[in-house]
């Protein structure tokens, strides 16, 4: 019942408010106002250019474009291309009238109508260049462009850093209005960000939250922290460096990450559960030919590779518990996977971070092959007791008889 709903309010009360009503046929709407084959027609035509130009919009089964341009035309109040101009599309971008799926497909379709002649196509703009200042002040503000146009960042880490800069200037706008200035900023001032940036939720001091509606009020995560905090400190670092203000404090020591942050970054190691532990070990100890990618013209990696990887993997992670023992039958593989690491060294070029990780899978390998040195081989006696290496190839011995098998 919602489009009829909304057609009626659209009608009677020049309802435009599409964008507070959540996710509902927009399509639907458009053609029960303007009839089905027009608003078709339209769309169609913008489908054409954008499918010419190998854009995913222009397939059939993409329900973007008509939404959008659906959209458009109700807001526009004419189901007509012809009569979308550059104020429509400037104005839909800066009041945020479109979901956030919505704005990416608006930047296509502004492409395509400008494509058949009826407007101008769109700069080349991501999110956070266009990261207004709105609630910053414009001495910071000027501040941050100054360094945004000097720094040699390259283009996307620039970006990301401007934006956050320009957050923490909607953050000194709200709370700290004498630091507007960075020359008046004291590591009390820096304390301050940092207790701010810590107690910080999503949504806040931000200027657009139509891509993250569902989590707004949530705390930020531990990564985001760290780089509202390290865009301060470069900015500071920076200005400092290049004598734009006096040395007042140093940015490395009053803006530094918080270890109560730092140890929320990274890897977030799980317990395995044992029975998954035992599948894994299997899987990896008989792992064949068919179990790897294969492409066009065969394994995508030598199954040797894989199998050295995979068997250095799970029995590093074992070389890491100290009770663990290995198996006297996990011997050959142990010493197969040893084997293909030499391998990958003497016939594989390598990084040097990638030399480091395989001398290191070697020397776990070495480590549990030095825990067999005490395991009774199959006569009964353990390699220490024979006076041979654990690393050496020991035969099983048999008992050899004179006459027929039985």
């Amino acid at each position: 019942m919602r489009p009829p709903l909304c057609g009626y309010a659209y009608h009677l009360a020049g309802f435009t408010g599409f964008n507070r009503l959540g996710h509902f046929d927009r399509l639907a709407l458009a053609c029960r106002v303007f009839g089905r084959r027009l608003v078709e027609a339209e769309i169609g035509q913008v489908r054409t250019v954008l499918n010419g130009w190998g854009y995913q919009y222009g397939q059939d089964h993409d329900k973007g474009v008509p939404s959008v341009m659906s959209q458009l035309f109700l807001l526009n109040r004419s189901p007509h291309s012809s009569d979308l101009t550059n104020v429509l599309f400037d104005r839909v971008r800066r009041e945020d009238l479109l979901t956030d799926g919505g704005t990416r497909v608006l930047f296509a379709v502004q492409r395509a109508v400008a494509a058949l002649g009826y407007c101008e196509a769109p700069s080349l703009r991501s999110t956070s260049e266009r990261a207004g200042h709105a609630g910053v002040s414009a001495t910071w503000g000027a501040w941050v462009e100054r360094w945004t146009a000097t720094t040699t960042m390259t283009h996307r880490p620039r970006l990301n850093s401007r934006a956050a800069l320009l957050k923490a200037g909607r953050w000194v706008a709200d709370q700290q209005p004498e630091a507007a200035d960075p020359a008046e900023w004291t590591r009390q001032t820096c304390a301050a960000w940092i207790a701010a940036v810590d107690q910080m939720k999503i949504g806040d001091y931000v200027v657009r939250t139509s891509s993250f509606q569902e989590r707004i009020g949530q705390p930020l995560q531990a990564g985001s922290k760290a780089g509202l905090i390290r865009a301060v400190r470069v900015f500071f670092r920076d200005i400092q460096d290049w004598e734009w203000l006096p040395r007042r404090f140093d940015p490395q020591r009053a803006l530094a990450l918080p270890r109560s942050i730092n140890a929320l970054i990274g890897p977030q190691p799980r317990v395995i559960a044992d029975d998954v532990w035992a599948k894994l070990l299997w899987a990896g100890l008989n792992l064949e030919a068919h179990d790897v990618p294969r492409g066009k013209a065969g394994p995508v990696y030598p199954v040797e590779l894989v199998r050295a990887v995979t068997l250095t993997w799970l029995f590093m992670a074992c070389a890491r518990c100290d009770f663990y023992v290995p198996k006297d039958s996990s011997k050959g593989q142990l010493l197969e996977a040893k084997k293909n690491l030499q391998k990958m060294l003497a016939n594989i070029p390598l990084t040097d971070d990638e030399r480091v990780a395989v001398d290191d899978g070697q020397a776990a390998l070495d480590q549990l092959l030095q825990r067999l040195t005490d395991v009774p081989t199959p006569a009964g006696r353990t390699p220490r007791q024979l006076g041979a290496p654990a690393t050496a190839t020991l035969l099983p011995i048999v008992e050899v008889r004179n006459g027929p098998t039985p």
